[in-house]
């Protein structure tokens, strides 16, 4: 699965081309961080962006600030909102293996007309799906 291989301009730095494995490593930090506590509610708090930034800035060589990490982590939000829907929805279902939504043609038709956020994930797979979840479930 490729997510959003955009060039994405970091604030202290020129455009980067993002990658999956910036999605793991950022992904894999929030995670953690979420399971020690790091969250106050929906958020995470000040300290731990600070931490989760430096982690991250160590890992990859990138860069980013805390703007940067947060404006990733609405995009995770706004991909987890729409896929977590097509997973509670009684006409779809979700491939383990692929790591999917899957559903009959029809089915994604007449979804789609009425949720265009979803079109992507007809044929997108989205591997991090747990991640998100422990992520915005917590």
């Amino acid at each position: 699965m490729e997510v959003s291989r955009k060039k994405i301009m970091m604030t202290d730095q020129s455009l980067v081309i993002w990658e999956k494995k910036y999605d793991i490593t950022l992904l894999d930090l929030m995670v953690e961080h979420t399971l020690n506590g790091g969250k106050n509610g929906e958020d995470f708090k000040e300290n731990v962006w600070h931490n989760i930034m430096a982690e991250f800035r160590e890992a990859t060589g990138l860069r980013c600030n805390i703007n940067d990490l947060e404006k990733r982590l609405k995009f995770y939000k706004k991909e987890y909102q729409i896929v977590s829907n097509m997973r509670k929805h009684p006409k779809f279902g979700w491939d383990d293996e692929n790591h999917s939504v899957i559903a009959t043609d029809a089915e994604w038709n007449e979804y789609i007309m009425e949720n265009r956020g979803a079109k992507l994930y007809r044929k997108r797979q989205i591997h991090y799906f747990d991640q998100l979840e422990i992520i915005f479930s917590s």
